[in-house]
């Protein structure tokens, strides 16, 4: 088997969080972060910038869908000629 592809492995990495040099061990996985508490620190960032880039409200985004959805229904019918076009659509069901 030809390794000579294979870039050397590093010496040293920096952690993703603090930016501290990390020397790496001779075998086994290269490291991401220096210590737990960066890790922890890096999936709670992680975790609240999921959080905010989500909808206020999530029923806001599923009404949206739902009037969405119906109008195109709507649409559909009426362009089959099953529902006269001057019919409003029928009232949200509760």
């Amino acid at each position: 088997m030809d390794y000579s592809d294979v870039p050397p492995r590093p010496k040293t990495v920096r952690c993703a969080k603090c930016k501290r040099s990390i020397r790496v061990k001779p075998q086994g996985r290269i490291p991401v972060f220096c210590s737990p508490a960066c890790r922890q620190a890096a999936f709670k960032r992680l975790k609240r910038a999921k959080q905010q880039a989500l909808p206020r409200a999530p029923t806001d985004f599923v009404t949206a869908h739902e009037v969405q959805h119906r109008e195109m229904t709507w649409r559909l019918l009426q362009d089959a000629g099953l529902v006269p076009r001057d019919q409003p659509p029928p009232p949200k069901q509760k």
